[in-house]
């Protein structure tokens, strides 16, 4: 039997953190002497009447880990597997664009968008496969270690953002928007450290292992964003919250009894949030140096695995979790025109 999934509290979810956000940006704002009332461009260097487009390269390094299980519904271990991809070496590269439209006075109105497009490779990491008899992670019977070279991490993100408080040197607007981070994690090189009955291979090397395990988290995002701006400097703070889908399908290479290339599929639904700190300084007549500081947290649970047989049967099982944790550092430079 499949277990039923439950109603994840999101309206929470959302509301707490942003609350905290929305008071500290209202502190913040009476720091920066920001003023309530008419809506000018700033007349600073990042005036958005500069500029409709922006146009920015980054790359950066990033370091993180990512985890699944699941579980036995009917009458076995709560965790009957666990994948653990750990030191997970991440080199992300790509673009953003940025558009500002104005009103019909030619003044930048409230609105604005931005695109991010990010490309990254996995350089290094490990994953570890661990299979349980028992409750809580007890009575392990199978544990393999392989590496996850060759493996890829893509993100494709999109936000409007709405303007509730300018001035000359500060502004805050609410950010709402839709993301999908997607990933290929495979599995080569692996050995066997752990065996105790014929269920799992003998110790030792496993030969011509290459599984694959695609994810694919989405959903819709909302956040605050705040501003400091002093001359030619620009520091700003990011905070998102993600309502998310997350699908799973695995090629399991070696298991004869699997289908292939599909041989099981997850589904869960979870929550993610996503801090970042960006600071800009425009050097040359609409030519801005960037660096940022990023974290991320992903997770969905209580979900549903579902096997797909050689013989043509499928099988479900609980979904216990997946969770992925990623934060990192990215430079580039901005081209406004």
């Amino acid at each position: 039997m499949a277990k039923t999934k439950k109603t994840h509290p999101l309206v929470l979810s959302y509301l707490i953190p942003l609350s905290i956000f929305g008071f500290c940006s209202l502190t913040f704002s009476n720091l920066a002497h920001a003023e309530i009332g008419e809506f000018e461009p700033s007349a600073s260097a990042f005036s958005l009447n500069n500029s409709d487009v922006s146009f920015a390269l980054r790359s950066g390094k990033h370091e993180g880990d990512f985890k699944w299980s699941i579980g036995n519904d009917a009458a076995g271990p709560n965790v009957l597997s666990e994948l653990t991809y750990d030191n997970l070496d991440i080199t992300l590269q790509g673009i953003e664009i940025g558009f500002q439209p104005k009103n019909a006075f030619g003044k930048s109105s409230r609105w604005s968008g931005e695109v991010t497009i990010l490309k990254g490779v996995i350089n290094d990491g490990l994953a570890q496969d661990s299979d349980y008899d028992g409750d809580n992670k007890t009575g392990e019977f199978s544990r393999s270690i392989s590496s996850i070279e060759d493996s890829d991490l893509n993100v494709n993100h999109f936000t409007i953002g709405w303007v509730a408080r300018r001035s000359k040197n500060y502004e805050a607007k609410f950010i709402a928007g839709y993301g999908n981070l997607s990933q290929t994690l495979r599995k080569t090189d692996s050995i066997q450290v752990l065996s105790i009955d014929d269920r799992s291979p003998t110790e030792g090397p496993i030969s011509g292992l290459d599984s694959l395990y695609e994810t694919d988290w989405k959903g819709p995002s909302l956040g605050l964003s705040q501003s400091l701006i002093k001359n030619n400097h620009r520091f700003q703070l990011n905070v998102e919250i993600q309502s998310v889908t997350y699908e799973a399908t695995a090629d399991w290479n070696l298991r004869q009894d699997f289908a292939h290339p599909v041989s099981f599929t997850h589904d869960a639904e979870g929550v993610g949030t996503t801090l970042s700190f960006n600071y800009q300084w425009t050097f040359y007549q609409g030519w801005n140096f960037l660096a940022q500081l990023d974290k991320q947290k992903l997770r969905a649970t209580n979900g549903l695995s579902t096997f797909y047989f050689a013989d043509g049967t499928t099988g479900f099982s609980g979904f216990n979790e997946a969770e992925l944790n990623t934060s990192g550092i990215s430079l580039g430079v901005l081209k406004v025109f």
